[in-house]
Order: C-alpha cells, then sequence, then structure tokens
C-alpha cells in the first residue's frame, strides 16, 4: 500500500511540471515565431533592395548604349551569387521607339 501514494504523487508532480513546460514553450514560440518572421522579412526585404541597387547600378550604362548582352551577362552572374533570388527581370520604362 505504502508505494501507491508514493507513486501516485510522482505522477501528479511529473504531470504539473510537464504541463508547467508545455506551457511556457507554447507561450515562447507563439511570442518568437512571429518575431523571427518578421527579423527574417526585414532580411530579406533589405537583401533584395541592395542587390536591385548594385544591378541598377551596373545596367543603367548598358540600358543607355543598347547593350543587351551585358546585363543577361551580368544578371546571370547575380543569380549565380545569389541562390535565394529565382529571376531578374531589366526592362526600360518606354518600351518602343527607345529600343529602335
Amino acid at each position: 500500500m505504502l508505494s501507491k501514494p508514493k507513486s501516485s504523487i510522482f505522477i501528479r508532480v511529473f504531470l504539473l511540471f510537464g504541463t508547467l513546460v508545455l506551457i511556457i514553450t507554447l507561450f515562447f514560440a507563439y511570442m518568437f515565431i512571429p518575431m523571427q518572421k518578421n527579423a527574417f522579412n526585414q532580411i530579406m526585404y533589405t537583401q533584395g533592395e541592395t542587390v536591385s541597387k548594385s544591378i541598377v547600378q551596373a545596367s543603367s550604362d548598358a540600358i543607355i548604349s543598347k547593350d543587351f548582352g551585358f546585363i543577361v551577362e551580368h544578371n546571370v552572374d547575380v543569380l549565380k551569387n545569389n541562390a535565394s533570388i529565382h529571376y531578374v527581370l531589366v526592362s526600360p520604362k518606354s518600351w518602343g521607339k527607345d529600343l529602335d
């Protein structure tokens, strides 16, 4: 008979601590996952902005001189160096008589 009360006290304490650990873990997950998501989005936005500025600086003279081969080669290099970028689209603001 003595082993049963010790066992039930142990189980109750174990379940209490297990429940507290689960509640604390869920609370921190609920708090930190949105913060991590926002930080990740900010990092990706900053990286995209930096890469787009470098493409604009490198390609602006080539667009004016209509050196489309340089633009393609430069963008292929950018895609090779940045695995997180899937595609690059470069187009002039006025697509028509200016390119003839």
